[in-house]
């Protein structure tokens, strides 16, 4: 299901982006046509300058709403994965070191979306949680402000590697600087 979001939001982007362009070529029409006392009843008059106004705002509206449902969809697969790792038969790999972190992954199951009081991360560090034939990868962002807070970057689909799917909030990670 995420995949095929990623696929129409690639899609949706290439709509958006030359729906806008179209857009701002009628607007550049009309000023070197009309210049300043130019009547409005061009761009009521004209269909397509109406199609392409519509087409951008419902591809953009579009973007955003899919881009926040694929960050739900993986915040949901990622805790569905880890409630799989009850039988406690999983490696938890930590800037490519093995560790025993248990507090890491209670954090992890309580994934959150993002507060919108993001600020640029200062430290990355590279999770790989692997059970049997599955593979978790993260990438944690720690926040400048709050040390406790981390950034979540999921790395099984390229949208979600670089934007961030949500927050956690744990001190298990304070060693690493």
């Amino acid at each position: 299901m995420i995949q095929i979001i990623e696929t129409l939001l690639y899609y949706l982007s290439i709509i958006a982006i030359i729906s806008f362009l179209i857009l701002c070529g009628f607007i550049i029409r009309y000023q070197l046509y009309y210049g300043k006392r130019a009547p409005l009843s061009y761009f009521i008059e004209n269909k397509y300058f109406g199609i392409s106004v519509i087409v951008v705002i419902i591809s953009f509206i579009s973007i955003f709403s899919l881009s926040f449902y694929e960050s739900k969809l993986c915040r949901t697969e990622i805790k569905d994965k880890i409630e799989k790792l009850n039988d406690k038969k999983f490696t938890l790999i930590i800037n490519d070191t093995i560790r025993k972190n248990d507090n890491l992954i209670v954090a992890l199951k309580n994934i959150k979306e993002e507060t919108g009081e993001r600020s640029t991360g200062s430290l990355e560090i590279n999770v790989k949680i692997k059970n049997r034939n599955e593979i978790i990868k993260l990438i944690l962002l720690r926040d400048f402000t709050k040390k406790t807070t981390y950034w979540v970057f999921y790395k099984n689909y390229a949208s979600t590697t670089k934007n961030c799917i949500g927050e956690i909030n744990t001190e298990s990670l304070n060693e690493y600087q």
